[in-house]
């Protein structure tokens, strides 16, 4: 009896020993199993992850594209901005000479205009001075010829004592003695619509007789004459 006991014990304790080892390789299992479905789920997510979807672009594209793609991009766009840049500063620079080249036009045309306004001087060997204030157009006057004028007459400093103006033309034939010497020298080449200044000295007026009250001997007459025709 006693030794059917401790078969009937040795046989039970095999049994749970088996029992414990076999529920063991089922929980290895199982966690193996549970871990591999975890790796493959983690794959399979970032693998999802890593899908081209056709419709939409995948920001993660652009942060894994090559770095010298990326300095194209940048060197093309500098490129663009130094060429605007560089056709900007031509089309200031040629704005700037074309103002300069009309600045310099337009002095050179009031440079041209003041020396053509600029009365043309002159002085005989008689010591008559001609000043051309406007230069005619007409016919120019000669000895023997019959000129229409008007003028007025000053003394240097300016004291009027004849003129010519306002009335009625003066008429004249050059080269008959009519008039004084500086008159008939200061007109002969003188064209109709011109205006002249002389400046006669004492020898080509009136000398050291003067004349009348208004001219006293040894004076200087200044006259302003308007050649209005030529053989009236």
């Amino acid at each position: 009896m006693h030794e059917i006991l401790i078969s009937t014990s040795v046989f039970i304790g095999c049994l749970l020993i088996t029992f414990m080892s076999r529920s063991r390789q089922s929980s290895q299992t199982d966690l193996d199993i549970s871990r591999n479905n975890q790796e493959t789920s983690t794959y399979s997510g970032t693998s999802k992850n890593l899908q081209i979807d056709p419709e939409d672009s995948n920001p993660a594209l652009f942060t894994m594209a090559p770095s010298n793609l990326i300095n194209i991009n940048v060197n093309a766009t500098n490129n663009k901005t130094i060429k605007q840049e560089i056709a900007s500063f031509s089309s200031d620079n040629l704005s700037v000479n074309k103002q300069q080249d009309k600045k310099k036009k337009e002095s050179k045309e009031i440079r041209n205009r003041i020396i053509a306004s600029k009365p043309l001087e002159k002085i005989t060997n008689t010591g008559l001075k001609i000043t051309d204030l406007i230069i005619g157009t007409g016919n120019d006057a000669g000895i023997g010829d019959t000129v229409s004028v008007k003028y007025c007459g000053k003394m240097e400093d300016g004291t009027k004592f004849d003129e010519r103006y306002t009335s009625d033309p003066f008429i004249f034939t050059i080269g008959t003695g009519q008039i004084i010497k500086g008159w008939e020298e200061g007109i002969l080449g003188m064209k109709v619509g011109g205006r002249r200044i002389l400046v006669i000295p004492p020898a080509l007026g009136y000398g050291d007789r003067g004349a009348g009250f208004s001219i006293p001997p040894n004076a200087t007459l200044v006259y302003e004459i308007d050649l209005l025709d030529v053989n009236c």
